[in-house]
């Protein structure tokens, strides 16, 4: 027999009390509670959110795993459910924090757990089903997972949409800040703009302490609160309020490709300014610039393009000189659902390129003619089929070169079964048979296998998505090229090319 509502009401105060004072004790409480409770899904729910909770304050493994096992139980259940989704991410990235040991090999031991939790994040995080308020959770959790693993331009992406989705989410505010305050230290091209407006969240955050304690533990929020000690410079947030309509879209989406997650600079007229700083070549300079400069060159141009033809047609800058056949579906056909799908491709060839570049670059073995984003990080153990880094790949990890983790779990993402993954059928649909976009996805549709259909506003949601990933693997890719250099400075020179414009000739 399950508790009266008072009854279970006390029993959640008893136990976040505990919680605050002392989370073994919550942790034994709880234990005790489901052992009582037997499968009464009420107090389940409670007590291994405490299990999960107070386990990871107190380091206690066992019962993060017991908190797990309650909310597999419960989500095999109820499928549809996503907060049980949510709650099962969270108890798998619980439990994958906690069994780091200062290793880089536990971003390959933990991968799938975590993998997994980034799904069902991303799933909250993108259903309209959802109150706003746990989708700016999901958001902000996924973009901590993206953090740890040095995806800082895909994280900050993501603490971005969950403060459109709720302002006063002092937690995404915080992490936010501590991102670009990490990118303004470089003292690269906008680090005023990153320092005013992690100010900006930061006192946002700090007038509203209350809204922080009610997302996280008493535990945490005495963490965060440490960044309320700074001192707050007076600096303005940047006005676009005199900008195009293009620099509109690319400065609300983080669109820009410079050394900066957040700003965009009005006052120069080339605001794409990332390039390669230079590469060791050896006895192969007397042959000419090394071929990643005209390798990343063309990375650059190509999601430039991309990003231009996703503008154009977003924003209806084409005249359609075509006139189509209604099939009765509230399917869109013409010049502007061709471009964004166009657009949309090129986004998710770009990994294929960066993969390449990264192959050449660090001379991994096979044929550079087979090389694919997905299978360029990792290979499989013949005897146990055990998931690890390529050996050239690992050594390099294992020397500091954290944005080779940062590309290969992006990999992982875009794969079958990762959150990123209907990027990537998205393109192939388009590439190899026919994706067609529709006013809003009809009920009745007749089916065919090479065509996929997709309601108009969920497209423009992964063809923003889809020029954020191939701009965060061309930052990765830039990154790792420099971490190499710097792992590998031996004292000899290094190549480095004038920046020059280019126009028509």
């Amino acid at each position: 027999m399950g508790l009266t509502q008072k009854q279970f009401s006390d029993l959640a105060d008893e136990l976040k009390q505990l919680f605050d004072v002392d989370p073994a004790a919550a942790v034994a409480r709880a234990r005790a509670v489901i052992d009582v409770s037997g499968r009464d899904g009420n107090s389940m729910l409670l007590a291994a959110g405490i299990l999960v909770d107070a386990g990871k304050t107190a380091g206690d493994l066992g019962a993060v795993e017991k908190g797990l096992e309650c909310f597999q139980l419960l989500f095999a259940g109820f499928p549809d459910q996503r907060v049980l989704g949510y709650n099962v991410a969270n108890a798998l990235m619980a439990r994958a924090n906690l069994l780091w040991a200062n290793s880089l090999d536990w971003y390959v031991q933990t991968m799938e757990d975590r993998a997994t939790a980034r799904r069902l994040y991303a799933r909250v995080a993108t259903s309209g089903a959802v109150d706003a308020n746990l989708r700016a959770q999901a958001h902000t959790n996924l973009a901590n997972t993206l953090r740890d693993a040095y995806r800082f331009s895909e994280a900050y992406d993501h603490y971005s949409q969950a403060l459109e989705l709720d302002p006063y989410n002092g937690v995404a505010r915080i992490h936010a800040a501590s991102l670009l305050l990490r990118f303004a230290k470089r003292n690269g091209p906008g680090a005023e703009t990153m320092v005013a407006v992690a100010v900006h969240h930061l006192k946002a955050a700090k007038e509203n302490p209350a809204r922080i304690k009610e997302l996280v533990s008493e535990w945490e929020f005495k963490k965060l609160a440490e960044s309320f000690h700074h001192e707050f410079p007076a600096l303005d947030v940047p006005d676009f309020s005199d900008a195009t309509p293009c620099q509109r879209f690319i400065a609300e989406y983080r669109l820009f490709l410079a050394d900066s997650i957040e700003g965009l600079d009005l006052t120069l007229e080339k605001w794409d300014a990332l390039v390669l700083d230079g590469i060791s070549d050896g006895a192969d300079a007397i042959k000419g610039p090394p071929p990643l400069f005209a390798m990343f060159n063309t990375l650059k141009s190509d999601y430039l393009a991309a990003r231009h033809v996703a503008f154009q047609a977003l924003h209806d800058h084409v005249v359609d000189s075509g006139s189509y056949s209604d099939t009765e579906d509230l399917a869109q056909y013409g010049i502007v659902t061709a471009l964004m799908t166009l657009a949309q491709r090129a986004c998710l060839d770009i990994l294929d390129k960066v993969a390449v570049l990264a192959h050449e670059y660090l001379k991994l073995a096979g044929d550079s003619n087979k090389v694919y984003f997905v299978t360029t990080w990792f290979e499989r153990t013949k005897n146990k089929g055990i998931l690890r880094w390529k050996s050239p790949v690992d050594h390099e990890v294992k020397r500091g070169n954290t944005a080779l983790i940062a590309l290969s779990e992006l990999a992982r993402d875009i794969q079958d079964g990762g959150y990123l993954e209907l990027k990537r059928a998205m393109r192939h649909a388009s590439t190899h048979r026919f994706a067609v976009l529709h006013d809003s996805l009809p009920t009745a549709i007749r089916e065919s296998t090479v065509i996929a259909h997709y309601a108009h506003a969920e497209f423009v949601d992964h063809l923003i998505g889809s020029l954020q990933t191939s701009r965060a693997a061309i930052h990765y890719v830039a990154e790792m090229i420099s971490k190499h250099e710097a792992i590998h400075d031996d004292g000899r020179p290094t190549k480095q090319l004038s920046v020059r414009e280019m126009g028509r000739r």
